[in-house]
């Protein structure tokens, strides 16, 4: 995954991300693999709001995507 938080696939980290995220994680938007893969930001394998909170907190300089695969 190339994409550590950039949910949206557009080259920046904005909060927009942290909302596709948050809706990956709620059922309401069906992902591509590759923002799946770049919605889990802490590599867990899955999306859910903590990984959403962490890309928001990643766009506020408080914080970084990491994926340890």
């Amino acid at each position: 995954c190339i994409n550590h938080g950039d949910v949206t696939l557009d080259g920046t980290h904005t909060a927009s991300d942290a909302q596709l995220a948050f809706q990956i994680t709620l059922g309401s938007y069906i992902p591509t693999t590759e923002e799946e893969c770049a919605a889990d930001c802490n590599g867990d394998q899955s999306v859910t709001a903590a990984d959403a909170q962490d890309i928001f907190f990643m766009v506020l300089g408080m914080g970084n995507c990491t994926d340890p695969l």
